[in-house]
This record gives structure tokens, sequence and C-alpha cells, in this order.
């Protein structure tokens, strides 16, 4: 089943729009736009309280008209250095913070940038700034000769001496953020929170078909180019509902990458009528973007920290420190996950076999550090990876396990470009227990012997 070729452009148009307007809002925007709606209607309710006739409020507002604000000109005055006072030194402050993470994300990737601009405090900052300017001159437009709002000024002098401290809490904020192990952290936090939020979908989902493969089939296919971001499995439960005697073969993961009139699944079934109308709601349900989206794709999370370990390891950056934090926190998420829970036997278990990447794109991005450190000859990462696996290998489901000391003995090949250190003798050493304890004595023998021949005959090892 191909896509609608007369589908027209500017729906197309439309639907890149509607996605970055979302995606906009669900990384930055959100937050800002809701300080400064409060700043907004701060001013409004201020406004009200300087013009209503209160007597329980008159006192206050005698004592700031004889101390602070005399007359409308001072006010006028004090509120437009303030406004453009705020303006200048966030316009200054966010250009020299922008400068700052560019430069962290040079030497670590893009999600340097992305981190900073998802975390909720920094955006609460950004929007109290904007905020504030906001407020200060929606008040400075209601100042004139009979109109002297004190209450507003006043709010707005308070407002300022926070925004101040609040200035150099954001200097602090942003230096600290750029430390690696904080970027790292807070990928890994991110990505436990996405595999949280993609759980569901594991559990009303099966991992492989139980229908027949000569069966007879229905392929469906891209109408965009772009990432799978979700899968709406209630409205696909709802339009199946009352089908049977097929199954969706999902042919692609959460976050995987498809253009135009690629195949995306397969429907399964001897009825015919039954298979169009199920290809047709699954291209409903299946959600194609042009960005991925961190909160429900833990893939990403993990490709960004692979992509740091493997820019700090090579020698385009020789970095041990940042590149130690990527692989721990690799480390992090396998201990995390081996205990995740089962899969229920959720009676809403739809007929979609979904195959489950995340697992394995985890020993392919520790994969990818050691050979970035057979590159750049950092034994300290290769040793680090090692490490990785004897001290969680044990733990992990049967299938990341194997997979995880197949790839252990792919690395043997890479050890003669290493310095025999004596963290990389004590890895080494370790390993090769784990991989006798994981059933391959074969390579753990060559593990065994490595230390002594990688000693007294650098990069001449048999293989």
């Amino acid at each position: 089943m191909h896509p609608d070729k007369n589908n027209p452009i500017w729906r197309e148009w439309l639907l890149d729009m509607r996605d970055g307007v979302l995606r906009a809002f669900r990384e930055f925007l959100r937050t800002p736009t809701l300080m400064v709606t409060g700043f907004l209607l701060l001013a409004l309710g201020l406004y009200v309280l300087d013009h209503a006739d209160f007597a329980w409020i008159d006192p206050l507002r005698e004592v700031l008209k004889k101390r602070l604000f005399v007359d409308s000109s001072t006010t006028s005055d004090f509120l437009g250095a303030i406004a453009a006072g705020i303006i200048s030194v966030t316009s200054i402050t966010i250009s020299l913070l922008l400068l700052a993470v560019q430069q962290g994300a040079s030497s670590m990737t893009s999600a340097v940038l992305d981190q900073f601009l998802r975390r909720t405090r920094n955006q609460a900052y950004f929007g109290y700034f904007i905020g504030l300017a906001l407020y200060c001159l929606v008040v400075l437009s209601t100042v004139h000769k009979d109109s002297n709002a004190v209450l507003s000024a006043t709010a707005g002098f308070v407002l300022t001496l926070i925004a101040l401290y609040l200035l150099i809490m954001l200097l602090y904020s942003t230096v600290h953020q750029m430390r690696p192990t904080v970027i790292v952290s807070a990928i890994v936090d991110r990505t436990v929170a996405a595999r949280d939020q993609q759980r569901p979908l594991l559990h009303r989902t099966r991992r492989r078909p139980q229908l027949a493969d000569h069966l007879a089939t229905t392929d469906v296919y891209a109408d965009r180019s772009g990432y799978l971001v979700r899968v709406h499995l209630d409205a696909l439960e709802k339009h199946i509902e009352g089908l049977h005697g097929f199954e969706i073969v999902l042919k692609l993961q959460i976050g995987s990458f498809v253009t135009r009139n690629d195949p995306v699944a397969e429907v399964r079934g001897s009825d015919g009528a039954v298979r169009e109308k199920v290809a047709r709601v699954l291209r409903e349900v299946l959600v194609i973007e042009r960005h991925r989206d961190i909160e429900g794709d833990p893939g990403q999370g993990i490709g960004q920290i692979g992509r740091i370990a493997w820019v700090t390891i090579s020698t385009a950056k020789s970095s041990t420190g940042p590149a130690a934090h990527a692989i721990r926190g690799l480390r992090d998420l396998l201990s995390r996950w081996c205990d995740e829970p089962a899969e229920d036997s959720d009676s809403r278990v739809l007929p979609l076999v979904y195959e489950d990447s995340v697992p394995l794109d985890l020993v392919d991005a520790l994969e990818s550090a050691v050979v970035a450190s057979s590159e750049s000859r950092q034994h300290q990462s290769f040793a680090e990876v090692l490490r990785v696996f004897s001290t969680t290998a044990d733990r992990l489901p049967p299938e990341q396990r194997m997979a995880m000391a197949a790839m252990i003995e792919r690395s043997i090949a890479t050890i003669g470009e290493h310095v025999l250190t004596r963290e990389l003798r004590s890895a080494l050493i370790d390993a090769a227990s784990m991989l006798a304890a994981c059933g391959r004595p074969a390579a753990a023998a060559r593990v065994h012997t490595t230390p002594d021949r990688l000693g007294r005959c650098l990069n001449e090892m048999p293989l």
C-alpha cells in the first residue's frame, strides 16, 4: 500500500510548521511563555489595585508616594531605567552565555546545547528577565500626569532586586552545566525518563511474530521523511476493534529514520480487506516528524552519550575526562535497566510486533568507544569499557549479556594498539574472568594470555 502521491505540498508544509511549533514549546518555549504571561497578569492585577478605591490599601499608597515615588515623573523615569537596563543586560548576558554554551558544544557535540535549552531552570531564568522587562514597559504605559502607579512601581523595584541576584545564579548555573559530569548526568536522567515513558509501548506489543511467515502481506510505506517519534496505541486499538486474523510487524523502532516511500511495516493475514483497512489505520497512528523527541526516545539519549564518548576519545579531542564520564553514563544505564520490570500479561496487548533495540543500542555505543580508543590509543577509555562488562554482565538479561561478551571478544583485536598499563592489565584480567563465566572459555583464554604478550611485544599480538 503506497502513500497518496497527490498529497499537496502545502499540507506537508503545514505539518512541518505544526511539528516545529510543538517541538519549540516542548523543548524551550513553554516555561518562558508561562512566566511572561504571569508577569502580564501581575501588571494587570496591580493596575487594578493602583486605581481601585480600597480603604485598606490607601495608607500603603500614601507611604509609597511620600517616600519613594512622589510624582508620576519620578515613577516614569524609574520604570524606564529599569526596562532599558533589563533589556540591555539580558541581551548581553544571553549572548555571552550562548557563546559559552557553543564553546562547550564544540568540544562535546551539540548535546550540550540541547541539554542547556531543555533545562527548566534555564527557561525560567530567561522567562523571568523577559517578563520583567515587559512588565515594566506595560506599567510605564499606564503612568501619566493623573496616574502614579506606586504599587506597580514598587513591585517592579522588588522584582528588579530579585533579577540582579538571579543574574549571578544564572552565570554560575551556566558554568556548572558545562561540566562533563553534569551534562552526561542530565542526558542519563532524561534517557531513563524516556525509557519509562516507552514502557507502555513494550507492554502492549509483541516482541516476536505469532502468525506464520507464509501468510499474505500488505506493505505499509512512509508518506513523509523523518523519524518515528511515537505510536498512538489507543487509536490503533480503537480502529482495529473487532478485526481478527492479522498481525502487524513494525520494521522500525522509535527514533528510526525513514524517507518517503520507505517500508515501515507489513500487515500479515489471510483476509485482504482486513489487511488493507489495518494498513490505512497504521499510517495514521505512526507519528513521523522531522526531529527526534528525547522525551519518548531513549535511543536518542544513548546516541548522544555515545557521540560524546566517540568525540572525546578520538584524536579530534583526546580528552579522557569527558570520555570516562560518558562511558560511566552508559554503564549507569546498563545497571539501571538490569532489573527492568517484566512485561506484564496485559490483556490489551495488541497484534503489533515491535522489536526493542534499546538494550543493543547500549552495547553498540560501548563498542564505538572501543573503536575510538584504538584510534587514539586511550588505554584508560578501553579499560573503562572493560570494567563496564566485568561489573554488569552477570546482571544483564541473557541476550544482552551475550551481545556484550561478543563485543568484548571482537575487541581483543584492538588490544595491540595500547600500552599495557597497570589499569589496563587489571581490567583485562577481570574481563577474562567474566568471559569465562559467560560461557566463552576460548575468548577468556585469549584475554588471559594477552597481558604477557602485550608487555613483551607491542603491536605484534597474534589474533
